[in-house]
């Protein structure tokens, strides 16, 4: 998918546990998650189960990246709620 968009002209960008994997070497940016993964990839040590980890860092990262460019634009919560996607 990652190869179809930026086929497409699209920039690619990556969170990865894995800087060096294929996908990485295709996208325009790669932010690296030092936090363990569901497969050893010698990354951080855990006890918590599969992906856990990751995915909390994940979480965090996107939403201090939403939080900053909520503030380059000038928008607050309500505002994002009015064009947030309703599927229910």
């Amino acid at each position: 998918m990652a190869g179809k968009a930026a086929g497409l002209g699209a920039a690619v960008a990556l969170a990865t546990v894995n800087p060096q994997s294929t996908i990485a070497a295709a996208a325009d940016i790669v932010v690296a998650i030092p936090a363990a993964a569901k497969e050893s990839s010698g990354g951080a040590v855990t006890a918590q189960p599969m992906g856990s980890l990751f995915e909390q860092s994940l979480l965090l990262l996107l939403d201090a990246l939403i939080l900053e460019l909520m503030r380059e634009e000038g928008t607050d919560a309500a505002a994002m709620l009015g064009r947030h996607a309703n599927l229910e």
